[in-house]
């Protein structure tokens, strides 16, 4: 049992999650993933959210519009993209 948790570890990256919103955004929910979950339609011009990119993590910023914690992700994982739904962040 020991080298499973080991061998999971060894697969996961540890970084700490700093996101700031500031004041005007507290307790917004956000989404993190591994790649951009938006794309760019030339047509009308808008930026949509990409169907079938599944996020990697999840939150909310604290009532001072921040999250400052630590996050595990796959070590395949090179760069990571935030994103929130919610209107004004």
């Amino acid at each position: 049992m020991i080298l499973l948790i080991q061998e999971i570890k060894k697969k996961l990256l540890y970084i700490q999650l700093n996101i700031d919103y500031g004041k005007e955004c507290p307790r917004a929910y956000f989404e993190v993933y591994a790649e951009n979950p938006l794309s760019y339609v030339a047509e009308g011009g808008q930026i949509i959210k990409k169907a079938g990119v599944s996020h990697i993590a999840t939150g909310f910023t604290d009532i001072q519009g921040r999250y400052i914690k630590p996050a595990s992700f796959p070590t395949a994982v090179s760069e990571v993209y935030i994103y929130s739904p919610d209107f004004g962040v």
